[in-house]
């Protein structure tokens, strides 16, 4: 019989929390005309990306049937992918999960690459070319960073609205190799405003505090204090707010705040830009 198709995906959230899906696709003939797919997930929490592939490696081959061969496994981490193929590649932090994976299946005669997603979609920077006159923009905006300072990225939605009715939708991400999340909170904002016209109508939704608070209230004080806090100190990611501040200048912004990985459709999926968007900058 022909072995099975393993399939293995991870992903991880702002809080670093980890999470990852798999399939096993079991063939029931020498042909694959019927198969059988057992689908498996985990989380982990307050874990890095390789640490967390490396468990999902484990906990998805662990569910092979002892009888069934593994053909081939597609997974989202070039770093199992490269350790596997050389042993050099590898963590020294990993050791024991890479002892148990050579005491379990370093036997394996398996063909292993890296999963390769769908692009992401990016055409935010399309939205300077779309008529806005007499319109709204209702835009979500999401930062997310694998580690604070680590690798990090942003993703912002808008939608264009015209008489209450949806018109069109423009989506965008971008990456840092180092940075933190509020940094790339503040990017989605900025990202977008750059891309709009003077006085368009627009209402933000942000599931950071930071933001919200930060352009509609505190900014006044650290602008009155040259750009200190209340206790004296500089304003962290300076830079930042006033390239925001002098953005907010020329537009009608509405500022709102959202409960973050909750019932907004339109934060979520600011959210999963994001968090997608790390790990294509992480897997390579």
């Amino acid at each position: 019989m022909i072995g099975c198709l393993v399939e293995i995906k991870t992903h991880l959230n702002n809080s670093n929390t980890g999470s990852w899906t798999a399939s096993i696709d079991l063939p029931t003939n020498s042909s694959r005309e019927d198969s059988v797919v057992i689908n498996l997930s985990g989380s982990i929490k307050s874990i890095e990306p390789t640490s967390l592939a490396l468990h999902a490696t484990l906990s998805t081959l662990l569910m092979v049937p002892p009888h069934v061969s593994v053909e081939s496994v597609s997974i989202s981490s070039k770093y199992v992918v490269n350790g596997i193929a050389s042993p050099g590649n590898r963590y020294s932090y990993h050791k024991s999960l890479w002892d148990a994976f050579d005491q379990l299946f370093g036997n394996l005669c398996t063909k292993w690459t890296v999963y390769q997603p769908k692009a992401l979609p990016n055409n935010l920077h399309e939205i300077q070319d779309y008529p806005l006159t007499g319109k709204l923009l209702v835009a979500y905006t999401d930062g997310a960073c694998s580690g604070n300072p680590g690798p990090g990225a942003w993703g912002a939605l808008v939608e264009v609205r015209k008489n209450g009715e949806l018109e069109h939708k423009f989506e965008g991400y971008g990456t840092e190799s180092s940075t933190t999340n509020n940094r790339m909170e503040l990017k989605s904002a900025i990202s977008i405003l750059k891309l709009i016209p003077n006085n368009q109508p627009t209402i933000i939704y942000t599931d950071s505090k930071y933001l919200k608070d930060g352009i509609t209230s505190w900014i006044r004080g650290w602008k009155a204090k040259n750009w200190r806090t209340s206790n004296g100190k500089p304003v962290k990611n300076v830079d930042l707010w006033k390239e925001l501040d002098a953005l907010c200048q020329g537009h009608q912004v509405e500022w709102n705040l959202v409960k973050g990985h909750s019932t907004n459709e339109g934060n979520n999926r600011a959210d999963f830009l994001a968090t997608s968007a790390i790990q294509e900058l992480i897997n390579g």
